[in-house]
């Protein structure tokens, strides 16, 4: 009778610090993971290996300080490829895995490029990643060449490791942080993009190099295959991710990712480089490639192994949705100029799939055989997927004096359109780009829509001054994306620099003369030059000071005079001085505060 009391209270005391002992254990190995930080570093380390084996033969074994996840190699010497297995020590090795040089990277001359010739140096090789999974020893040989193997020299492994299992450790706290995750569980993270393209964010991606450079527009996009194992987790992809990054910035000298987007064997879809998802992101995927293309890479190795139906239902919903933003058709072609002379002459013009794969513009194996002979199937599947789309949108101008410069209005303008239904009804507008008056519309119902316009004899629109809009929609209520594209794209840079600032204050009404506001600038190209006066609450034009002249290119700073309508009373105004009608105000037009007093 005595010992239920005694038994009751065993229990309650039990009842009261199991919980509290589990709280603080959980909570304990939360913090000595998040304090370790393993989950977001990547450790990174080039290992030189100083002695090479005899023709023929493979490396000493390389012991790593790190146990590695990705691996990689550079070298000097004729071998282009380099072959590496791998191992944790005292287990059993890898097979072999053949690793080329070369594949991807910036576009020769470009700054990305120069920066990761200093880098890496111009004289070395530098191989494709592996993702190994974990190793801590390491061997390399020269691949094969006419049935020999060259002679490997200054050869340095680059290890690096994402997942937070480089040293014992780190394995201990990613092994309590995956501990405490599981019990407290994890935030869920929003997909912020369209379709359901997660950021660099959620990646934990790091800070490129340098700022991302962008092309006019996307004419296409390239398929790769990161050419590593097809062995990995779906909670691997972030380290992988990770390690690729890294490796790309390090090992290769590149500002960031080579790739603009990802694509896991689970059906998961990564924003790679930086920049923006909707915006011509330049990369560093397809060597003398990389202006208006968008490489995509499927993560894995396709030579002999097909991408999982995951990842095909991704890519094709990726394709669908990023040609479209670009208001490309899948199934057509794009003209490039290779700016490389590895597959094609340097500056030849190269026409292609608008969903090429890598082996079309590069001389590799990429994307390997059994992704790439489903291309044409992708091309076709991603046009009809995602409903209405107007695509390949094309103009051409004639200029009514096209041999006097000082004369830029247009005489004719042809535009069409490509719609993806046969239903579809498809509206073009001509518009002015500086007022967005509208010049022209035609509209019809069909898969082609053609329209060529004719300006009046008393209308003069300079052919910099006139924006293209294109709107579709079908009977189901289906929307196109709508296009909006200036008849010429502005491709040099008019190089406008203002030396000398107007004044801050002008006071007129005296004589004619010396109502006018005066400064200095120079411009690289002919262009019209015009001087405006606006209410800098309303944005309204209150008075145009100077007819646009044509002016330039001078590299020494000359003299812009406009003068002071006599109508324009006292007060405080915006003067915008620069190239009229140009869409890229930033780029063309400078903005100056200026008090005027009438006396």
């Amino acid at each position: 009778m005595r010992r239920r009391p005694t038994v009751r209270r065993r229990h309650l005391r039990i009842a009261v610090l199991l919980p509290a002992t589990l709280v603080a254990g959980v909570v304990a190995a939360f913090s000595l993971a998040h304090a370790a930080a393993v989950a977001t570093d990547v450790d990174a380390v080039e290992v030189r290996v100083d002695s090479t084996a005899r023709r023929g033969g493979a490396t000493d074994i390389v012991q790593l300080p790190i146990r590695a996840d990705l691996l990689g190699a550079s070298w000097s010497g004729a071998s282009d490829a380099i072959e590496l297995r791998a191992r944790v020590r005292g287990g059993s090795w890898s097979r072999w895995v053949e690793l080329h040089a070369g594949e991807d990277g910036p576009d020769p001359g470009s700054a990305e490029a120069r920066r990761a010739a200093r880098s890496v140096g111009r004289s070395r090789a530098v191989s494709s990643p592996v993702w190994v999974g974990a190793a801590d020893q390491v061997q390399v040989r020269a691949a094969l060449h006419d049935g020999r193997r060259e002679v490997l020299r200054g050869v340095r492994v680059w290890a690096l490791n994402a997942t937070g299992t480089a040293t014992r450790r780190e394995r201990i706290a990613t092994r309590l942080r995956s501990d405490a995750a599981w019990v407290l569980g994890e935030p869920a993270h929003a997909q912020p993009y369209a379709p359901g393209i997660r950021s660099r964010a959620m990646w934990k991606a790091s800070k490129p190099a340098a700022p991302a450079w962008y092309a006019d527009s996307v004419r296409g996009v390239v398929i790769h295959h990161t050419a590593e194992t097809n062995r990995y987790s779906c909670s691997q992809v972030p380290a992988m991710l990770r390690a690729i990054q890294r490796y790309h910035m390090r090992a290769n000298g590149w500002n960031d990712i080579g790739y603009n987007f990802l694509v896991d064997r689970c059906g998961g879809v990564w924003e790679g480089r930086g920049g923006g998802v909707t915006k011509p992101v330049g990369g560093a995927h397809t060597s003398g490639f990389n202006t208006s293309t968008t490489g995509i890479a499927l993560m894995g190795m396709h030579a002999g192994v097909p991408p999982t139906r995951a990842a095909q239902n991704a890519l094709r919903r990726l394709v669908a949705w990023r040609l479209d933003v670009a208001h490309v058709k899948p199934t057509a072609k794009m003209v490039l100029t290779a700016a490389s002379g590895d597959k094609f002459s340097r500056g030849s013009r190269v026409v292609v799939r608008a969903v090429s794969g890598h082996r079309d513009l590069f001389p590799t194996s990429c994307p390997g055989a059994l992704e790439y002979r489903q291309l044409a199937r992708l091309a076709r599947d991603a046009w009809i997927t995602g409903g209405a789309k107007v695509a390949n949108i094309t103009s051409t101008h004639t200029r009514r004096a096209p041999d006097d410069a000082l004369d830029p209005s247009v005489a004719r303008i042809a535009v069409r359109a490509v719609a993806s239904h046969a239903d579809m009804y498809t509206t073009i507008r001509i518009e002015r780009t500086s007022t967005g008056e509208v010049l022209h519309t035609h509209a019809s119902t069909g898969v082609l829509t053609r329209t060529t316009w004719t300006p009046p004899a008393e209308l003069a629109v300079p052919y910099w001054d006139i924006r293209i809009a294109v709107n579709g929609a079908r009977a189901s209520g289906q929307r196109a994306r709508a296009a909006l594209l200036p008849l010429v794209r502005a491709d040099d840079d008019p190089a406008f620099v203002v030396t000398t600032p107007p004044p801050a204050e002008l006071a007129v009404g005296g004589d004619p003369a010396d109502d006018v506001v005066r400064l200095q600038y120079t411009l690289g190209l002919d262009y019209r030059l015009g001087a405006w006066l606006h209410d800098p609450a309303t944005g309204e034009e209150v008075a145009v000071l100077r007819a646009p002249d044509y002016v330039g290119p001078t590299a020494t700073p000359i003299e812009l005079a406009a003068a002071i309508p006599p109508d324009v009373a006292s007060g405080t105004y915006e003067l915008r001085v620069g190239l009229p009608g140009d869409a890229a105000v930033g780029r063309s037009m400078r903005s100056f505060a200026l008090s005027i007093t009438r006396s």
